[in-house]
């Protein structure tokens, strides 16, 4: 797992939170997501925010869930990839299928 999303989560996780003050006053629906035994993603930061985010819904995952997500996600791509080879398509993982 790798790319510019991840550049995102790790840069975040490493991030001072913004002033207590500033995330009281926003007026915006907010998901606060969190997972156990996953550093970027802690979830005392996340029941901290929950607190001071007037209309947040948090939600924490395990680190089990997490990498239930992750198999399926291989899972997936792995079968992708032996229908495109099946097919006569596309050899590559996470490309669709195109016909020869």
């Amino acid at each position: 797992m790798g790319g510019y999303p991840c550049t995102v989560v790790r840069g975040a996780a490493g991030a001072d939170m913004p002033c207590r003050a500033d995330i009281s006053a926003l007026d915006a629906p907010a998901l606060i997501l969190s997972c156990t035994g996953y550093p970027a993603h802690p979830t005392e930061t996340a029941t901290e925010l929950a607190r001071l985010s007037p209309r947040a819904v948090r939600h924490t995952a395990s680190a089990a869930d997490r990498q239930r997500r992750q198999l399926r996600h291989v899972q997936a791509q792995a079968s992708s990839a032996a229908a495109a080879r099946h097919s006569g398509g596309d050899r590559r993982v996470g490309k669709r299928a195109h016909p020869r």
